[in-house]
């Protein structure tokens, strides 16, 4: 279901959490200069994002799995394709990239 012009709220909160966060704007920035297309832009945020849920899940001594299923689903909604091309967008307006 679309939300606030993105696929679904999953997208807009990845995209959104990303550009609210200094750090993550910064990797944002590295991440667009570094890839050669959209797609292996798309690749290199699922893998940060997959990353991310890694590190918070495996911080904990014990999470339960109904919390990983969880995350797990949140992340399979998200439309890393439609993030890697607004962020594009936005970078070449802001003249980062």
């Amino acid at each position: 279901m679309a939300y606030n012009g993105y696929a679904n709220h999953e997208t807009w909160s990845f995209y959104h959490f990303l550009m609210n966060d200094e750090d993550d704007y910064e990797k944002c920035i590295e991440l667009v200069k570094e890839s050669v297309d959209i797609f292996m832009l798309r690749d290199k945020l699922n893998a940060w994002a997959l990353d991310m849920a890694d590190d918070a899940l495996n911080s904990y001594e014990y999470t339960h799995a109904f919390i990983k299923d969880a995350v797990n689903a949140t992340l399979s909604k998200v439309e890393f394709y439609e993030v890697a091309e607004t962020l594009m967008e936005d970078m070449k307006e802001l003249k980062e990239v």
